[in-house]
Order: structure tokens, then C-alpha cells, then sequence
């Protein structure tokens, strides 16, 4: 696993999470690697999880893949998940997406 970070990551494209996060992350897509952690809010247009999220993750697409853990809230336009996956979450489907803002 990665280095840990403990903070708040705002407007950042592209990104891939192969570590330990603990903060908010708002950008144009993210990928939670498998064996990655996540705590704290997500928030971009594209989340794809393979690892750990505890957490609000808000997106137009979420795809939660087959060794996801997933517990806390799913805010989405559009959500797959995949057989395997293990998600203790209140989703919420929402026609009028807007993306996580975070401050700073």
C-alpha cells in the first residue's frame, strides 16, 4: 500500500488513489485502487472503487468493481455494481448531478 495522506485535495484532474486517504477529493475522475483506503468525501464526474471507501461519494458515474468495500452514502446519476462487491450504503440517485464542492 501507499504512503498515507491526511488532508483535502480539491481541483485535480485524473487521479488514482493507491494508498491510505484520509480527506475529501474532488476532481474529474477517480480510481480507488484494490487495496487502497479511503476516509472521507469523494467528488468528480467518474468514481470507479476497487479498494475501501468509508464516505460520501458523490458522482454522475459511480462504478463500485468486485473487491470494493463500500459503507456510507452513494450520491449518483448513474451506478454499477459489480457481483462480489461488498456495500453498506444509502444510495441516492439524482437526475441533477452536481459535483462535490469541497473548501479550500
Amino acid at each position: 500500500m501507499g504512503p498515507a495522506i491526511r488532508k483535502s485535495i480539491t481541483n485535480a484532474n485524473d487521479l488514482e488513489i493507491g494508498g491510505v486517504l484520509d480527506g475529501d477529493l474532488a476532481g474529474h475522475t477517480i480510481t480507488v485502487l484494490e487495496g487502497a483506503s479511503v476516509k472521507g468525501s469523494l467528488g468528480a464526474e467518474v468514481i470507479i472503487i476497487y479498494g475501501a471507501v468509508q464516505g460520501t461519494v458523490r458522482a454522475k458515474t459511480i462504478e463500485v468493481c468486485s473487491t470494493a468495500h463500500v459503507q456510507g452514502e452513494l450520491q449518483y446519476s448513474n451506478l454499477s455494481i459489480l457481483a462480489g462487491a461488498e456495500v453498506e450504503a444509502r444510495c441516492v440517485p439524482t437526475s441533477d448531478f452536481v459535483p462535490l464542492r469541497l473548501a479550500g
